[in-house]
């Protein structure tokens, strides 16, 4: 999410992310843990007992965590997918895998919304893109043809779901031991992830991109806009789960420490995730000799395009992949539970 706000405005993004995170995010985000607090309910009974014709609001909340819920199991099942892959030597996306599937496989051409990519840049630069497109998501031509069932994504899908299923089924009991585990082991693989990539060329040009701010794109309405949904994005508001969360809280509990540092806490690791984006992404640029603003950025073009020719370019890819995919793994069980 990050990756791809700051693609849009580089590092003035920071500048109306931190005005709306202390004006909005924060009072909202202790607004609802009181709510939880007091009432002890989830968030369609708070609503309700506010005031009856409240409850849509409830409902409302519901339905968004249940459609998030929807987005982060696919975006699990790919990641579980490439980390079984990760196994393989070498990686499949690489350059000679791809080659070699190339050769054996009738690919179609590219779909035309990746075809500025090719014009920018030779083949064997983005040649992954083939395996994400063709090989993973199998996309056809068009709408008109939807193709049949892929039977590894199901079986991803069916491993995200057991897993989600097994965090959730005893409710906050089972869900607040694993995030025991869903939660440090991000930070600890960003740690290393941190450490490795302050020993590559280049990522002077990531972090220049990151945190020199163009003060002119402060009068584009759409920065304000993407910064103000980054900042109930990043810290679930308005989902209705700290709703949830803050009615398992003793009533005597200080919850105004816990709703500055919790937020605070996520925007900090935050900031470390894009020091690591932006660094990698800088090395990827000096390597194939692109700039920084042409690169996919956003969504699962960085994480299942750009991330995996940066980890082939890396000593012992398939390490760096697993590690990276394992990451990816935790950080959609954790955001699972939470919303669930």
């Amino acid at each position: 999410m990050w990756v791809k706000y700051f693609n849009f405005s580089g590092g003035v993004f920071f500048i109306p992310f931190l005005i709306f995170f202390f004006t909005i995010g924060i009072p909202i985000f202790t607004l609802e843990s009181v709510l939880g607090q007091v009432f002890k309910k989830g968030p369609v009974e708070v609503f309700s007992m506010i005031k009856k014709q409240f409850a849509g609001i409830g409902w409302a909340s519901v339905i968004v965590s249940w459609i998030i819920s929807i987005y982060y199991a696919i975006i699990l099942c790919w990641s579980v997918f490439y980390f079984f892959q990760s196994f393989k030597s070498p990686l499949p996306w690489s350059r000679e895998a791809i080659i070699n599937l190339q050769n054996t496989s009738n690919f179609h051409d590219l779909n035309s919304s990746y075809s500025n990519l090719t014009n920018i840049t030779q083949e064997e630069d983005y040649i992954n893109i083939d395996y994400f497109i063709k090989k993973v998501l199998k996309q056809s031509e068009g709408i008109e043809n939807m193709g049949s069932i892929d039977g590894e994504l199901t079986l991803c899908l069916i491993v995200t779901y057991v897993i989600i299923f097994l965090c959730i089924s005893k409710g906050i009991k089972s869900s607040s031991k694993v995030v025991y585990v869903t939660a440090p082991a991000p930070i600890i693989l960003l740690i290393i992830l941190l450490f490795k990539v302050l020993t590559l060329p280049g990522i002077s040009l990531g972090l220049k991109f990151l945190f020199l701010p163009d003060l002119s794109k402060l009068s584009d309405p759409n920065v304000w806009i993407k910064a103000s949904n980054q900042v109930v994005f990043m810290i679930s508001i308005g989902i209705g789960c700290n709703i949830l969360f803050s009615s398992f809280r003793k009533e005597n509990e200080d919850i105004y420490v816990s709703s500055f540092w919790i937020p605070t806490l996520t925007v900090i690791f935050g900031i470390m995730c894009s020091i690591i984006n932006f660094s990698y992404l800088g090395h990827f640029s000096y390597l194939v000799n692109i700039p920084l603003d042409k690169l996919p950025l956003s969504g699962t073009d960085l994480a299942f395009i750009s991330y995996p020719s940066a980890l082939c370019m890396l000593p012992f890819p398939n390490l760096w992949s697993i590690l990276f995919f394992f990451m990816l793994i935790t950080l959609g069980i954790d955001s699972q539970v939470k919303i669930f």
